[in-house]
């Protein structure tokens, strides 16, 4: 249990660093950029590991081609670019508390798409994690919730990154078995890639050139590694080792390593709106997944 726990900690840990490399280094690399680059720099990382396998498994990847496609546009294209867009406009403490809430735009799909049945806590839970996210957005003034061209379109662009992080994670309850998890990690990294390149290629000729430099080449290599292999394998394992209903709150430790991480490195203030929002959108997510008995103890039960 102890390794499941350590795998879980250091997956959130790795990534809210990119959620903090991704804040910290807005002005610096363009978002399309550095969403193309990370996963460059993983499948390079992954490919004499995964490679061989591709190879021998192509047959099977090409049975799948739809599958792997789709995952891959909202998993890897869609998610990292468009949080990388809004961190050009809002805190890295926005994007972890914005990105916190995927569990819950994961069971509204799961009950629009899978037609998975609503409960009277899933509708409270719901509801509660909502209002922290329009309190974050809103910052208290409603009426911010209708200007969605103003001084801060990052949260919009972080929700609708989260959203599509919840239709790639519901996909993948339908993964088929026979494809294992470093083979489709591999392969929808690289279709995700492919379908990423004539939009890198757009802002490379008419927004901004990528520069490496000392500051902005580990960050590649960290999110390349850190963030888009290890934690991926450290999560699963700590599903593996823990279960799914007890490696899941673990996933709220992201608020917690990226608000502290901003606060000390990139000296982002923590307001009363934050931890209200904090406190709404993990207490929503919690009442979603509390799970009651249903089986009468027995009389000599204690």
């Amino acid at each position: 249990m102890l390794k499941g726990i350590i795998s879980a900690v250091l997956a959130t840990l790795f990534w809210s660093g990119n959620l903090i490399i991704a804040r910290g280094l807005n002005e610096q690399i363009p978002p399309v950029g550095f969403a193309f680059w990370r996963w460059v720099i993983a499948i390079i990382l992954l490919t004499p590991f995964a490679l061989p396998l591709l190879l021998e498994k192509r047959a099977l990847l090409l049975r799948h081609k739809y599958f792997i496609t789709i995952s891959a546009l909202f998993g890897v294209t869609v998610f990292n670019t468009f949080l990388y867009i809004a961190s050009e406009t809002i805190s890295a403490i926005n994007l972890s508390l914005i990105s916190v809430s995927l569990p819950v735009f994961i069971l509204i799909i799961s009950h629009i798409w899978l037609k998975e049945p609503f409960n009277m806590k899933n509708t409270i839970g719901i509801s509660v994690a909502m209002a922290g996210i329009l309190l974050l957005i809103s910052k208290g003034n409603w009426s911010e919730l209708l200007q969605l061209d103003g001084q801060q379109p990052g949260n919009y662009w972080m929700l609708a990154a989260t959203v599509s992080f919840a239709l790639y994670s519901v996909m993948l309850k339908r993964k088929p078995a026979e494809i294992s998890a470093t083979l489709y990690l591999y392969s929808s990294f690289i279709i995700g890639l492919v379908l990423l390149s004539p939009f890198y290629l757009w802002e490379h000729l008419h927004v901004e050139v990528v520069r490496f430099s000392w500051i902005t080449l580990p960050a590649f290599l960290y999110v390349g590694l850190f963030a888009s292999i290890l934690s991926y394998f450290l999560w699963n394992q700590s599903i593996y080792l823990l279960g799914p209903s007890k490696a899941a709150p673990m996933y709220y430790l992201i608020a917690v390593f990226s608000t502290l991480g901003a606060w000390v490195l990139l000296n982002e203030s923590i307001t009363v709106i934050h931890l209200i929002s904090m406190a709404l959108i993990i207490t929503g997510i919690i009442v979603t997944n509390l799970k009651f008995s249903t089986t009468p103890k027995s009389a000599d039960s204690d």
